[in-house]
């Protein structure tokens, strides 16, 4: 006698499929890739404006302290707090510095759509 046993085995739903998490997803991605291009584009911005080794040194040093300090203390904010409330404070504050900067970027010419984007950013809504 031949006993057959059939079992149904499912898939496991994948995260994508999640709006939410797909949103999130992309989200953070984007930001990395932004954090990525500023690590180019402001050592970059120092050499062409010095033209000294030093001043790039200098500044990929300082820019990489508050990366590994912070680094440190999120995963102990994250395992006390809720990790989607630390991610929404971390991420907040970065939105009126990146339109600020602009600001300052040309300080010796107008742009009222820079200064524009400044106050927009400034004042950036909380969900």
């Amino acid at each position: 006698m031949n006993n057959v046993v059939e079992v149904n085995v499912q898939k496991p739903a994948s995260p994508l499929s999640v709006r939410n998490f797909r949103l999130l997803w992309i989200g953070e991605g984007i930001s990395l890739l932004g954090d990525q291009f500023y690590m180019i584009a402001l050592p970059w911005l120092v050499l062409q404006l010095t033209g000294s080794a030093l001043a790039l040194g200098t500044v990929m040093a300082l820019a990489g302290i508050p990366r590994a300090l912070f680094v440190l203390v999120g995963g102990a904010f994250v395992d006390r707090f809720s990790p989607r409330s630390v991610m929404i404070d971390c991420v907040e504050p970065r939105a009126p510095g990146a339109g600020c900067a602009l600001v300052g970027a040309g300080a010796d010419q107008h742009y009222p759509d820079r200064d524009a984007v400044c106050v927009r950013t400034s004042v950036w809504p909380r969900r």
